[in-house]
């Protein structure tokens, strides 16, 4: 088992190795798993870094009006191992320890993030092929299953207590089946591909840089934007059910991520909701963007789930309601957003996609983009740039 930490020190020395080494922590879990599950059930996206259960890949983008989601009301029964995490943890005064506990009382340096709450969130239950079903959940819960994976993987290099293999990973080796939802609580992130589309076909897209300073998890690498947990707006049972939609989400994080504007719960009013606001309202209404599905994995270290999606914006539409702000400011709450040059993003051609894939991005992240260059024909994206054999994700590994 190792030496049990005790001290603030080395967990943030843990906490350090995740942030500069979390891509090579992928790499090693991915690997362990691609060798010890079965491939006839599970399909592994090399690179990009994603782990596809059977039916959670669909055969070409669906338009996310067409996915049914729905919730249950069965509590997660969390895997014991959890629990005995402690072990694990530098300890505290007030009981045994949990990952977020420790993060929120000891690590208040530079790797503490400026945004930890325990807010509610959807704890994914069950995918099937385009349904889904979702249970209640808090962030803290999400985050003290799959960041405390994390931890475990890279506990064992700082210490170099280990011979590699499944050897110290203990709570990871009790997840006998990752894709059993049932024995934890698994936290969902909503990713997307912002696509800026002229008339000619032609494409920009856009990134994010978290911030490791603001962010309470992968912190310092690129990602697609926007991108967020898939929670309800509020604590309240009525913000559990209407917000249970998957495009009201994802323009919830646009609202924040891209405008850097706050929803107040006020707003939302009781009965109209999000056509209270006007940029709600507007998008809804038009014709302006679509939103594709592309499928739903799981990252290897953390055993998130991941949504992967793609918003298809009329170029005219899109710098309607997002020009100005980012020409203010590329700052946001969470990073820096990437916007290119005179801020229409970048080239949407495959070796700006495939530098994106290829380097340090999180994988749900590299995953929208691999997927969406496989479909770019479907999602009426014209390309110019030569490509060397295949897409982005069956490129050899760098």
């Amino acid at each position: 088992m190792g030496k049990i930490l005790d001290s603030s020190e080395e967990f943030q020395k843990i906490r350090k190795y995740i942030i500069e080494h979390r891509s090579s922590l992928t790499w090693e879990i991915f690997d362990l798993y691609q060798e010890s599950l079965p491939s006839d059930s599970v399909e592994f996206f090399e690179k990009c870094l994603l782990m596809f259960s059977k039916g959670w890949l669909p055969q070409q983008p669906i338009l996310l009006s067409d996915l049914k989601i729905s919730s249950t009301e069965n509590v997660v029964n969390q895997n014991e191992t959890f629990k005995n995490a402690s072990k694990f943890l530098p300890s505290l005064e007030d009981g045994p320890s949990s990952y977020t506990k420790v993060v929120g009382q000891l690590d208040n340096g530079k790797y503490r993030p400026a945004i930890f709450e325990d807010l509610p969130i959807y704890s994914l239950a069950k995918v099937d092929n385009t349904d889904f079903n979702f249970a209640k959940s808090t962030y803290f819960e999400a985050l003290d299953c799959g960041e405390t994976l994390a931890y475990e993987a890279a506990r064992r290099k700082v210490l170099k207590e280990s011979s590699g293999g499944w050897d110290d990973l203990v709570i990871r080796a009790s997840i006998k089946d990752p894709f059993d939802l049932s024995e934890r609580t698994v936290g969902v992130g909503i990713s997307t591909l912002t696509i800026r589309k002229k008339p000619t076909g032609t494409a920009s897209f856009f990134m994010h840089h978290r911030n490791e300073q603001k962010v309470a998890s992968a912190l310092g690498v690129y990602h697609v934007i926007p991108a967020g947990e898939f929670q309800p707006s509020g604590s309240g049972e009525q913000n559990f059910v209407r917000d249970m939609n998957f495009e009201f989400n994802i323009l919830r994080e646009y609202y924040e991520e891209m405008l850097g504007k706050t929803i107040l719960e006020d707003e939302l009013g009781h009965s109209s909701g999000y056509n209270n606001i006007p940029f709600f309202k507007e998008v809804l209404e038009s014709e302006a963007v679509k939103f594709y599905y592309l499928g739903t994995a799981l990252d290897p270290l953390n055993l998130k789930a991941e949504i992967l999606t793609v918003a298809v914006w009329d170029s005219t539409a899109f710098d309607h309601f997002f020009k100005q702000a980012l020409e203010v400011s590329s700052e946001n709450a969470e990073g820096t957003v990437v916007v290119g040059v005179n801020n229409q993003g970048i080239l949407f051609d495959y070796w700006n996609v495939f530098d994106y894939v290829s380097h340090k991005t999180l994988p749900a992240g590299r995953g929208c983009l691999g997927l969406a260059w496989k479909h770019r024909k479907l999602l009426g994206i014209k390309d110019d740039s030569s490509e060397p054999n295949g897409d982005p994700r069956r490129t050899e590994r760098l």
